[in-house]
């Protein structure tokens, strides 16, 4: 299945785009620069062949299927120092992405030339057939958001760190350990410490995202995070093993007015008719969110609400082994 965006979504977000789950949780270091590159190339190749536009501004494409495109050093915030750009295209050239899941293992280059029309001054990209198809098939699983945003953040981990609150942001929070992390973002030589990735990597893309969800003026982000520590190691090294990362919506207004007692009272009533002869179960569960995030206890609500109506034609029995079934899986609770 193609997503498509939603005429809501064009009306708020016009410069909004989709990006590839696989590219958001492909493992790759790339500066500042570079990232925005790949911005440009996922915006291009989704509208051409994704969306099939008509007409698709600063691209066209050869007989070989080689994509070119074009674009300004102002689209990349770079005005003053072509030496700097021309020295991360060509790092951007000879990169490649590697993909590894169930199905496969790839490694990708994306760009088979970079250029400078130095008259006109404008850069030039081609991107080969390979690179083509390896995004337009990744087409049935996506990443939404918003370009202009994406673009306008100073650090590459604000960056990632906003992709990933796009992915997971229907479930409302998404979990990592700091290796894995590390590996994710190309850092498994840097912040060897804790305190040392969590200031420099999670916390100044926290500070940036989170001013720019807060502050009013364009372009502003619709999601943000808070995070926790969910597990440390072992008793020895006493080592940070898990950390839980809780997303706020702005955009869909996932939480209204809502606190945790609201969430706490609605959620009994949901589960009392279901568990009229466990009452024990009920509170442990509830006990069991309280003091959680906001999105979190959010989540938990909108899959029981979401379950029940799936399931409302069955018997009370079949309602509750689901329910039980669902908080137990998704959210540990017993």
């Amino acid at each position: 299945m193609t997503y498509l965006l939603t005429k809501t979504e064009k009306k708020h977000y016009p410069d909004m785009i989709v990006q590839a789950n696989e590219i958001t949780l492909a493992k790759y270091s790339y500066d500042l620069i570079e990232k925005r590159v790949l911005y440009i190339i996922i915006d291009k190749v989704r509208k051409k062949y994704i969306e099939e536009l008509p007409v698709v501004e600063n691209t066209s494409e050869d007989l070989f299927g080689n994509l070119t495109i074009r674009f300004t050093p102002s689209e990349l915030k770079e005005v003053d120092n072509m030496t700097r750009i021309y020295d991360r295209l060509n790092q951007f050239k000879q990169k490649s992405f590697e993909i590894n899941n169930e199905e496969e293992w790839a490694s990708i280059n994306l760009l088979t030339r970079a250029s400078h029309k130095k008259k006109e001054n404008y850069f030039e990209m081609e991107i080969s057939p390979h690179a083509l198809q390896f995004f337009v098939e990744l087409s049935e699983r996506f990443t939404a958001y918003s370009l202009s945003v994406a673009l306008s953040f100073g650090s590459i981990y604000t960056q990632r760190f906003y992709e990933l609150c796009q992915m997971w942001r229907n479930k409302g929070y998404f979990e990592y350990s700091v290796d894995e992390l590390r590996e994710l973002f190309g850092l498994k030589d840097s912040y060897k410490t804790y305190g040392e990735f969590k200031r420099a990597v999670i916390d100044k893309a926290q500070k940036e995202l989170y001013k720019s969800f807060s502050n009013n003026s364009s372009p502003q982000s619709d999601v943000y995070f808070k995070y926790e520590i969910k597990e440390k190691g072992g008793k020895k090294n006493n080592k940070i093993k898990d950390l839980i990362f809780y997303i706020y919506d702005a955009s869909e207004n996932l939480y209204g007015n809502w606190a945790e007692g609201d969430y706490l009272y609605n959620i009994r009533l949901k589960l009392t008719p279901l568990f009229k002869n466990d009452a024990g179960y009920i509170e442990r569960v509830l006990n069991g969110l309280k003091g959680k995030e906001i999105p979190y206890i959010n989540s938990v609500w909108v899959k029981i609400e979401d379950k029940l109506v799936y399931y409302a034609s069955k018997e009370v029995e079949e309602r509750a082994k689901v329910i039980r079934t669902i908080l137990k899986g998704d959210f540990q609770l017993f």
